[in-house]
């Protein structure tokens, strides 16, 4: 509280405000999150990109936040998302990979059909993996060769924040997934 005479200073604003843009028509969300809840890497990933995007504004679609996650939920959140984070992740066990889950790749065919931006999203450590994923997709009939991978650094809060960014700038860019 300030004394007579004296003006309170406000505290001091954010260097960089992020401003998130609104959605476009028809849209409920800014990120529908795509990953195999079979791996513990994805499902952690995907959690603390669900809420470090929420901290930043942006609403995001995860099936373990959604009262209703039948397949029927799926697919209108693919559809009336801005764009599809698709969480790729690997693993020793063949059938708990991203491209051997039902789920992912329907969710990828409903993304390509709504002609939404999918951007593939890879833990750091596996970003030398990228060129396999993409093979395990084409195996699949899915081709995300043309897409924008991205890397997400969780090291720590700063690595992960600017991660984010590259993902945030990744939204709005034109769908480059396709069929093979």
């Amino acid at each position: 509280m300030p004394q007579p005479g004296q003006t309170e200073i406000p505290a001091a604003m954010p260097v960089a405000m992020q401003i998130v843009p609104s959605l476009s028509w028809g849209n409920e969300w800014h990120f529908f999150l795509s990953h195999t809840q079979r791996n513990g890497d994805a499902t952690t990933l995907a959690s603390e990109v669900y809420y470090e995007m929420e901290k930043k504004g942006y609403k995001c679609w995860l099936d373990v936040k959604m009262e209703d996650m039948d397949k029927s939920a799926m697919r209108n959140g693919v559809e009336k998302s801005e764009c599809v984070l698709a969480i790729i992740t690997g693993g020793e066990i063949k059938e708990n990979r991203y491209f051997e889950r039902a789920c992912c790749l329907d969710e990828l065919k409903w993304a390509i059909n709504a002609g939404k931006n999918i951007v593939p999203v890879v833990v750091a450590l596996e970003k030398r993996e990228i060129g396999t994923y993409i093979g395990e997709g084409k195996t699949k009939g899915i081709d995300l060769s043309g897409c924008d991978f991205k890397h997400v650094d969780r090291s720590n809060s700063t690595m992960l924040s600017a991660s984010l960014q590259t993902v945030i700038g990744a939204m709005h860019k034109p769908a480059k997934a396709k069929y093979c």
